[in-house]
């Protein structure tokens, strides 16, 4: 069979299954905490093969251990304001070196944000993030009567959730400086979470949304995020030395934290992964709790021998199906900060084997894009398809 004859999983005329699994009927991981940095090397990409990995790493390995809970709780009461730690991370952003009013007298942003009244909760989120405002920047901050997201907060404050912890303050920050008036008019503003976009625009204060808005009368800016989601400026124009910072009513959203994981793989273009988990009927499973999940590329799933393929799609080899995308699943966040050389239980109940230098491998498959942030989890993007738990490998029929 020619490379060319590979089908592209594209799943629309094969019949779905019915059987549904839960979440709760998957083990779940364990994790550990040492920094690390991935790049795109490219190790040999091992053939397919029906062993499975020993579960054992190599003397040079650790096992790894399991991070802080992050079974937040929702609550009623405005969280308790957040100490920053004594060495945060640090989020890089774009420079936006510009002059700075030094002559005015007024604070920088970093400062202003963190004497304002009423702000307690967003400066301490900027400080556990380890994000300092660049000078040149426009800041929208949620007072903190208006959180009313508690177990959002407290789940941000999970080392696990760094990723999305640092999506949600830069979403609050947009490049350059704009006034109420600019805003009044309506504007598409650029975030410093990955680009985002959020628009402004005016509206008009007929329903108070909150405590938060008690006082507001008339018109005032409407801020939308790219998911929907709104927040309304309270007090506008607040001068520091570099910059503007609003008031506002309610917590915007980035992407990451409003759409879930088959929402998030779907936007990243990892379409035939996710066609497969709807075929194997997976789709429900990876909405809720919270997952990593190594997606492989539309290429990965393109080089495949066709007679895998073939296996795969079979209805018939539905429960096969299961057991290789579950193994690609692993029942606890570990953004790239998190991961160790190691072993990792996956969902399916069969480690992977964990290796981090110059790249992160599981199994000997490099990760190609990795922290791509969901509202329940993360996901890294590998460049293969993990076949080690298929019972056997396939065989061609003999020809006739």
């Amino acid at each position: 069979t020619s490379q060319s004859d590979i089908p592209s999983i594209s799943l629309s005329d094969v019949p779905t299954t019915t059987t549904s699994m839960s979440s709760s009927d998957f083990p779940s991981s364990t994790e550990s905490d040492v920094p690390t940095v991935i790049n795109g090397s490219d190790p040999p990409t091992p053939t397919i093969s029906s062993e499975i990995p020993s579960d054992q790493p190599s003397d040079d390995s650790t096992d790894v251990t399991t991070p802080p809970s992050d079974d937040a709780t929702e609550s009623s009461d405005v969280p308790t304001p957040i100490a920053p730690p004594s060495d945060p991370p640090t989020k890089s952003v774009p420079d936006t070196s510009a002059p700075t009013d030094t002559s005015s007298g007024l604070s920088d942003l970093n400062t202003l944000l963190r004497t304002t009244p009423d702000l307690s909760i967003i400066a301490g989120l900027f400080d556990l993030a380890g994000f300092v405002i660049p000078a040149n920047s426009t800041v929208f901050a949620p007072v903190d009567m208006s959180v009313e997201n508690v177990a959002l907060i407290e789940k941000l404050q999970e080392p696990q959730w760094i990723l999305q912890l640092q999506d949600f303050v830069t979403f609050q920050t947009v490049i350059g400086v704009f006034n109420s008036d600019v805003l009044l008019a309506g504007l598409d503003m650029t975030t410093y979470a990955n680009f985002e976009i959020i628009t402004s625009s005016e509206t008009i204060i007929n329903v108070r949304r909150n405590a938060a808005t008690r006082n507001l009368q008339g018109s005032t800016i409407k801020l939308t995020a790219a998911s929907g989601n709104t927040s309304l400026v309270i007090e506008p124009d607040l001068k520091a030395s570099d910059g503007l910072l609003f008031t506002t009513d309610s917590l915007l959203l980035p992407f990451g934290l409003s759409n879930n994981i088959i929402q998030v793989a779907t936007a990243n273009d990892l379409t035939t992964f996710v066609t497969l988990v709807k075929f194997a009927d997976l789709t429900s499973t990876l909405e809720k709790g919270n997952f990593t999940v190594l997606a492989p590329s539309n290429e990965a799933f393109a080089k495949l021998d066709p007679d895998v393929v073939s296996y795969l799609t079979d209805p018939d080899n539905v429960e096969d199906l299961r057991k290789v995308l579950l193994y690609h699943v692993i029942g606890n966040l570990f953004p790239s900060s998190l991961l160790v050389n190691g072993t990792l239980k996956t969902v399916q109940g069969t480690n992977v084997i964990l290796r981090v230098g110059s790249t992160i491998t599981f199994n000997g498959i490099p990760v190609i894009q990795p922290n791509i942030t969901a509202s329940n989890g993360v996901i890294h993007v590998v460049d293969s398809v993990l076949l080690d738990v298929l019972p056997l490998t396939p065989t061609p029929a003999p020809t006739p």
